[in-house]
């Protein structure tokens, strides 16, 4: 089987071509902008495609002509499938269009758009394409199943649960230190920064907990929305 992946998450997507490569044909469509620590985990098995110039913004003129190159070499590779991750960011809201008639295998995290988030319009339309013309989707969950079918009202057998798995490439792994001990008093808020992930409500909670347990710490490690509004809600820092 010959599979084009195409869309976010790039470490769950190299993880899974690294997966695929062993039995199948891959190709990997990549941003020149990715850290080198990234493309140093790809299997060579794994034929990659760069896109574009690095540097260079999703809406530069010059895309035009990486887009019609991709395309006829997308063409020129005749893919079994094209599996599109994660929403595929602000290239899927072009690409979709030109390859709804092949094959398209979506895996969606996130059924609906989170209150708050970035871009929230283009996200909607983008996930309406992805489920009006995929063919099949994968969700994260038997709950996230269960919304992709009460909210969207997609048939149980085009809906497949794929737990993610253990992140097992080098951007993580480098992290992993067998001396480090847990620390029962750390609090840690991990990942984006948007309102519905509920980050005020943790901040306005600290004066309990550190009342309760003094000796308590809350580490704030992600990106998202403009921090400064939850740094003067912040009251010991």
């Amino acid at each position: 089987m010959r599979i084009i992946s195409l869309g976010g998450f790039i470490d769950y997507r190299i993880q899974l071509a690294n997966a695929l490569s062993k039995t199948e044909t891959v190709m990997l469509l990549l941003s020149k902008n990715i850290p080198t620590e990234h493309i140093d985990t790809i299997d060579n098995k794994v034929n990659l495609y760069w896109l574009g110039k690095a540097g260079r913004r999703w809406y530069h003129p010059g895309n035009l002509f990486s887009f019609i190159k991709l395309m006829k070499d997308i063409k020129s590779f005749q893919p079994d499938v094209i599996h599109l991750i994660g929403g595929g960011g602000k290239f899927a809201f072009f690409i979709l269009p030109f390859i709804k008639n092949y094959v398209l295998v979506n895996t969606i995290f996130d059924p609906v758009p989170h209150l708050g988030q970035k871009n929230y319009w283009r996200i909607r339309v983008v996930l309406y394409l992805e489920r009006k013309w995929a063919n099949q989707i994968i969700a994260g969950g038997e709950k996230l199943k269960e919304i992709f079918m009460k909210v969207h009202k997609i048939p149980e057998e085009k809906v497949n649960v794929v737990p993610i798995g253990e992140y097992d490439v080098a951007p993580f792994k480098k992290h992993e230190r067998e001396d480090l001990e847990e620390d029962g008093n750390l609090i840690l808020f991990f990942g984006g920064i948007w309102k519905y992930k509920g980050l005020e409500y943790l901040i306005k909670a600290e004066p309990l907990i550190t009342k309760e347990v003094p000796n308590a710490k809350i580490i704030i490690a992600g990106r998202g929305e403009d921090f400064r509004k939850y740094e003067k809600m912040m009251v010991n820092t």
